[in-house]
């Protein structure tokens, strides 16, 4: 009898064991196998993320995670190494100098992207960041520079508001009846623009010290355009 007890507790660890190793984890930003935000995965599966790439997820308790390329293996894999305090800037700046190399003399247009870090780009659906203490405000093309409805939505609790973003002003203040809210998804929509866009904020969970811990935390949380923006800052 003690031998079949034993057998069967076994048993139920067993099975509780892989259902734990099989949990799923839903994707934030970036691509797993060319599946884009949304999808629920299961935390074993291998992925393949390439140089200058960011991948943030949901883990099965809930915390955020992010994997910058390069990186092949199980998306739960042990990536302690990574996270070790002097990597984080290390990656940013091998991940901006490859992304440099490879557009080689292209640029992006005059007007066409923010330089500020501390703005929320509506130029493209992107993750985006907002530093801890900074007023949260809105940042729009010179191409789409006109008298036109916007409106933000807060994609989980349908809490939306907005206004007229006028002409002659590229930067317009958040609708405070829309909460911010760290890790939520976010639509904008201008009137103008040809279509709406995906934002995924991040709040900076304190103030850093400096502009190089904050570019840091933004790269690894995936907020690549105003971490590279604060780079520059510091090179300049």
């Amino acid at each position: 009898m003690k031998y079949l007890a034993r057998n069967l507790i076994a048993a139920v660890t067993g099975l509780v064991c892989s259902a734990a190793s099989a949990a799923p984890v839903i994707i934030l930003s970036g691509e797993v196998n060319g599946q884009g935000p949304g999808p629920l995965i299961e935390e074993t599966t291998v992925i393949s993320i390439p140089t200058g790439a960011v991948l943030v997820f949901n883990d099965p308790t809930g915390q955020t995670q992010t994997i910058a390329g390069p990186f092949e293996g199980p998306i739960n894999a042990d990536r302690t190494a990574d996270t070790a305090p002097a990597s984080g800037l290390d990656r940013l700046i091998a991940s901006r100098s490859a992304e440099q190399s490879l557009l080689g003399a292209i640029r992006t247009a005059p007007g066409q992207a923010p330089t500020e870090a501390e703005l929320i780009s509506i130029a493209q659906s992107s993750v985006q960041c907002l530093a801890s203490g900074v007023k949260a405000r809105l940042w729009r093309p010179e191409t789409l520079n006109a008298d036109s409805f916007f409106k933000v939505t807060h994609a989980n609790s349908g809490a939306v508001a907005g206004s007229v973003w006028h002409d002659g002003t590229q930067q317009v203040d958040w609708p405070s009846e829309v909460p911010l809210i760290s890790g939520a998804h976010y639509r904008v929509e201008l009137e103008i623009a040809p279509r709406p866009v995906e934002i995924t904020l991040f709040l900076a969970p304190r103030t850093f010290d400096t502009d190089t811990d904050l570019a840091s935390w933004m790269g690894r949380v995936g907020c690549r355009r105003q971490a590279f923006a604060l780079l520059d800052r510091i090179i300049d």
